[in-house]
């Protein structure tokens, strides 16, 4: 299957597509926070006989929001690379603007490639679970870079996409 310069013409649809996908999965990777905050915060509470038990609790209440973290940046990682990898390219906004990540030949991706092109949103997740503040800032500047990359370039692919062999077409 060959791609034409009419497939990768859907930079409007990306972008609303980007959108409904940071919207679902950082919902949901802060749902998940949330749980494992309150099971491992709520244990800290209960191992040490309710709020303010000491060093205990605070060393308990440290790790329930690293691990919180932790279920955040993978939640992240694995909204965007399992779904585009299982699901034909595509993730929820994706499918519902009816687009894909292709191969260069305009198969689907490999696990590699999938990967690969998620770097940024690996690292959002990883910066975006430690330091929520620094998030505001860096995200929106790795989605300028990639709209920059997407708008001067010939095959209307972000950086990751030029690196991981792919791009997004009609699907």
């Amino acid at each position: 299957m060959s791609i034409g310069p009419d497939d990768t013409d859907v930079l409007p649809k990306r972008i609303a597509a980007e959108l409904i996908d940071i919207v679902i999965s950082q919902v949901a990777g802060f749902l998940l926070f949330l749980i494992v905050l309150v099971v491992l915060g709520g244990g800290a509470s209960a191992l040490t006989g309710g709020p303010g038990g000491g060093g205990l609790a605070a060393g308990l209440g440290l790790v329930a929001v690293l691990a919180g973290a932790l279920v955040l940046a993978s939640t992240n990682f694995g909204y965007n690379v399992g779904l585009e990898y299982a699901n034909d390219g595509q993730t929820v906004g994706k499918m519902l603007l009816g687009i894909r990540v292709a191969a260069a030949d305009g198969s689907e991706p490999d696990l590699l490639s999938v990967v690969i092109r998620n770097v940024p949103a690996i690292a959002v997740g990883i910066v975006g679970a430690g330091f929520f503040l620094l998030l505001i800032v860096f995200y929106p500047i790795i989605l300028a870079v990639g709209l920059v990359a997407i708008v001067v370039g010939d095959g209307e692919q972000r950086l990751f996409d030029i690196a991981a062999q792919t791009t997004v077409v009609e699907a």
